[in-house]
C-alpha cells in the first residue's frame, strides 16, 4: 500500500459517508462501474471502523496509534463479535504494555467470545470461522501451548459423526500447530488418524476439501522421514478424490522431489 492510498483509506475509514470509497478506481476499472455506497450498519458502526483503522496502522506499523484504534473499537462494540475481534488484535499489545499476565487474559477473553460464536453457528462456514479466530485469538499474541491446548480440546469435543465438516477443520489447524511447533510426530499421527477417519464421510458444501489439506501435509510428513513411497501415496489419493487439483498435486510433487 503506498502512503497515498494508506492517507485515501485513512480518511475513509474516518469519515465514509463524506469521502469517496478507495476502491472507486478499482471497482471502475474492473467492472466497468461505481462502487456501491457504504451500508448504513458499517458507517455507523464505530466499532467496525475503528477496527479497521487500527488495521491500517498496523499495516503502517503504527503500534500505538493501533493500539488506541483497538481499544476504542472494543470500548464501542456493541456485539459479542465486535468484542472478539477487538480483544483479539488487542492481546498482543496489552502483553507488550502491562505483561503476560494482561495479555493472556485478554486472549482469553477473545477466545471464549469466539467459542460462544460457535456454539451458535447455524452454516459450517461460520463454524469455521469461529474456530480459526478462537485459537488465533491465543496465537496471535504469542501463547502456543494455549493454542494448542484448546485445538485439542475442540478436536475432543466436536463429533466427527454429527458435524464432520467442523471436526475435520478443527484437526486442520491442530495439524498445522502442531508443525509449526515442530511437533511431527503428533502431526503425522493425527493426519493419519483423520484420513482414515473421514476417507468416507459425507460432507456438505463441499467441505471435503479438508481432507485434501490433511492429505497434502501427510505427504510432506511421510517425505521429512524419508518416506517418499507414502509421501507420493498421499498424493496419488489427493489427485484421485479431487481431479481438480491435479496442478496443484504437481506442484507438491514438485515440492517434496525438493526436499530430498
Amino acid at each position: 500500500m503506498t502512503p497515498e492510498e494508506a492517507e485515501a483509506w485513512h480518511e475513509y475509514l474516518l469519515a465514509p459517508a463524506q469521502t469517496a470509497d478507495p476502491t472507486n478506481a478499482f471497482v471502475l476499472k474492473e467492472f466497468k462501474t461505481t462502487s456501491p455506497g457504504p451500508s448504513s450498519a458499517w458507517v455507523d458502526s464505530v466499532s467496525s471502523r475503528q477496527f479497521w483503522l487500527g488495521r491500517l496502522y498496523e499495516k503502517q506499523q503504527r503500534a500505538s496509534d493501533a493500539k488506541a484504534a483497538f481499544e476504542q473499537a472494543l470500548s464501542a462494540a456493541t456485539l459479542d463479535r465486535e468484542r472478539g475481534e477487538a480483544l483479539l488484535r488487542l492481546a498482543p499489545y496489552r502483553r507488550e504494555a502491562e505483561g503476560r499476565k494482561a495479555g493472556l487474559q485478554t486472549a482469553k477473553q477473545a477466545s471464549d467470545l469466539w467459542l460462544k460464536e460457535l456454539d451458535t453457528s447455524v452454516s459450517d462456514g461460520d463454524a469455521h470461522y469461529a474456530i480459526e479466530m478462537a485459537f488465533s485469538s491465543y496465537d496471535h499474541a504469542g501463547f502456543p501451548q494455549e493454542t494448542i491446548a484448546l485445538l485439542e480440546q475442540l478436536v475432543a469435543s466436536i463429533s466427527p459423526d454429527l458435524e464432520p465438516a467442523r471436526a475435520c477443520f478443527a484437526r486442520y489447524y491442530l495439524i498445522n500447530k502442531y508443525v509449526c511447533y515442530s511437533r511431527n510426530a503428533e502431526a503425522k499421527a493425527l493426519a493419519e488418524e483423520t484420513t482414515e477417519l473421514f476417507r468416507t464421510r459425507v460432507f456438505a458444501q463441499g467441505h471435503d476439501w479438508l481432507c485434501s489439506r490433511v492429505l497434502i501435509y501427510l505427504a510432506y510428513l511421510h517425505a521429512r522421514e524419508g518416506d517418499s513411497a507414502s509421501a507420493a501415496q498421499a498424493l496419488d489419493e489427493v489427485e484421485s478424490r479431487w481431479p481438480g487439483l491435479a496442478a496443484s498435486v504437481a506442484g507438491h510433487r514438485l515440492s517434496l522431489q525438493n526436499l530430498k
